[in-house]
């Protein structure tokens, strides 16, 4: 009798895990599907930061334990963003190194170009130049696998301007003419002007 109260008991455990958990992938898509919505009232510019920093947190806080796709990428670039906005510049360094670390798992040359560029933003405001150079580079060199020749004329452009400001007017001269192969002149005139 005992034995057979134990083999129910257990058939009625399996039952409710099996059918609380017959689809997990539901589960999976309606997080995402929050998280993105979450996204999307983040990069709402009529919000305040406030609020803005309220749904990138709670669009975060989904994606922690789920497997790192491009979702999980633009909210972590995001979520730094929002907190460079706010003068939390410690916190939007700590979120574009996790991005470079979450993006090249994924091989994801955007977003690995896009977190070099915050970093190399971020070493430039604390003046320390080699990091800003070494940065901008790796940015570069992102956006030259993506074939976007805008990015890497602007990155050339800042790096070419450090060589200058650091007395490299040689390396300088080398690094803005070949910015000026890579820039376009309608979207890129800020960048063209800064080169000559």
């Amino acid at each position: 009798m005992i034995i057979k109260k134990g083999i129910y008991t257990l058939i009625v455990i399996f039952c409710v895990i099996g059918c609380t958990n017959r689809n997990p992938s539901q589960k999976l898509e309606s997080t995402n599907n929050e998280s993105l919505r979450l996204l999307i009232i983040s990069n709402n510019q009529k919000l305040d930061l406030k609020q803005r920093l309220h749904a990138i947190n709670s669009a975060y806080k989904n994606i922690t334990l789920k497997p790192i796709d491009s979702l999980t990428l633009a909210i972590v670039y995001n979520k730094s963003n929002i907190h460079y906005q706010i003068k939390q510049i410690d916190s939007s360094f700590y979120y574009d190194k996790l991005l470079l670390k979450k993006a090249n798992k994924l091989n994801d040359a955007y977003y690995s170009g896009k977190a070099c560029m915050a970093l190399a933003f971020y070493f430039k405001n604390k003046q320390v130049y080699d990091s800003t150079y070494y940065y901008y580079n790796n940015s570069k060199n992102y956006f030259l696998t993506l074939n976007d020749s805008s990015q890497v004329g602007r990155r050339l452009t800042s790096m070419g301007l450090i060589q200058q400001n650091q007395n490299d007017y040689f390396g300088s001269k080398e690094t803005i003419t070949e910015a000026l192969q890579y820039l376009n002149f309608e979207k890129d005139i800020k960048y063209i002007s800064s080169s000559y």
